[in-house]
This record gives structure tokens, sequence and C-alpha cells, in this order.
């Protein structure tokens, strides 16, 4: 018996069924990965999957990150205000290598400007006795005493309007050339500094005494004699 032949188009071709499966195959899969998402965003915790209460590694709450902003910033203020004890307004005494940290050196220029008086200051050593001489080749200096200045730097201080001030010669409100103490007031030893330093290439030596090591206002200024 000879075959029947049927009607074209009663039948799917192969070709239609295979398109029709991966259809469906597609449109599985993206139902499910809607599903999967609208799953994710209603527990909260973000398409990221971490949960609320995680947080980033090497991170900290705010609030621990303000308490220690607050500690950092009292630890800086507590360390940058120097530790100073009252001004010291005595007299230098008249052997000032006998008190420890004071200051020895020339002053160059005294300005009094605004009613805050300046003193401008090369900063130097002064040896006497046995130091004098193990730093001058085992010798003992001229007049006992040795003064070394190697760095030509000049500094700036205020000199505290109570500071005690002590002319030995130069300084003395009627020089004469006789080496005593004299005690002067601040604006004596502005008017006499001037008058000693200006025209002079000869700068005044002197120890100071500072609020702050060596760095403060000056509490105290003594002459030094240099034969």
């Amino acid at each position: 018996m000879e075959p029947v032949d049927q009607p074209a188009g009663l039948s799917p071709s192969r070709g239609q069924l295979v398109a029709l499966f991966g259809g469906l195959v597609v449109l599985g899969l993206l139902l499910g990965i809607g599903a999967r998402e609208l799953t994710s965003s209603g527990d909260g915790s973000g398409l990221n999957g971490a949960s609320p209460t995680s947080s980033p590694t090497g991170t900290a709450d705010p609030a621990s990150v303000q308490s220690e902003d607050d500690a950092q910033e009292v630890a800086v203020e507590t360390t940058s205000t120097p530790a100073t004890g009252p001004p010291d307004y005595d007299a230098i005494p008249e052997d000032a290598t006998s008190e420890d940290g004071l200051d020895f050196g020339f002053l160059t220029r005294v300005v009094s400007k605004d009613g805050t008086v300046t003193l401008r200051f090369d900063r130097a050593s002064f040896y006497t006795g046995d130091e004098a001489k193990r730093r001058n080749n085992g010798k003992v200096p001229d007049n006992d005493y040795l003064i070394e200045n190697t760095n030509p730097t000049q500094r700036s201080f205020v000199l505290d309007p109570q500071a005690s001030i002590i002319a030995a010669n130069r300084l003395q409100n009627t020089p004469s050339g006789e080496v005593g103490r004299q005690p002067l007031t601040v604006a004596e030893f502005v008017k006499n500094s001037t008058r000693v330093l200006t025209g002079t290439t000869k700068d005044l030596p002197v120890w100071l005494r500072h609020t702050d090591g060596l760095d403060g206002d000056v509490t105290a200024v003594a002459e030094q004699y240099l034969p």
C-alpha cells in the first residue's frame, strides 16, 4: 500500500518544536531570576547579600569614631602646651656661671615699639676654669675665660616688663669705666643699650633668663663684664 500524504501545516516540524522548547526554557529562567530578586529585596539585605548588622572590614560605628577623634584632640591640646613654672624675676647672680639654664650671648640690638621691648641676640658659649683650659688646647686662656661663637644665627626675644636688669660697666647710667653692679629699669636699659649699640661694632655681652628653657620671654638680663 502506498503511504497517504499528510496535508502540510497539520503537524509541527522538528525545527518548530526545538524553537518552542527553547523559548519555554528562557521564559522559565527569567521567571526564576525575577522571583529571586523579589525575595532578596524583601528581606532588607540588599542585592550584595550583606546582612543589615554587618559592617565593612576596617570601619567602626559612628559613635566609636567620634570618641577616638575627641580623645585625639584632647591629647594634642595637652602635649602642645609647654609645662613652665612661674616667671623668675630674681637678679642674675654676679657669677652667672653658677646658675644653670642661663643663656649667654651678645645683644646686637634693642627695639622698643608699641610698649614691647625686643632683644636681638647672638647666642654663644662662655667657659671658665678647667673647661676653658680644656677647650683652649690645655692652656689657661687670657683672663681665665673662653667664648665660642660658631653659629651666626640671631634670635629675637621679648623682654618681660617686670624683668630684672643688671648693668656691669657699659650699661651703667653714667659709665665711668668702673665695674660694678647697678640695677636698671626697663626704660633705663632701653636707653643705655641704644647708646651702647649705636655706632659701634662691639656687641654687648649679656646673660639672659627665659620663662621657657632658652626660647621664652626674658625675665632677667645681666651684663657680663669682659676685661
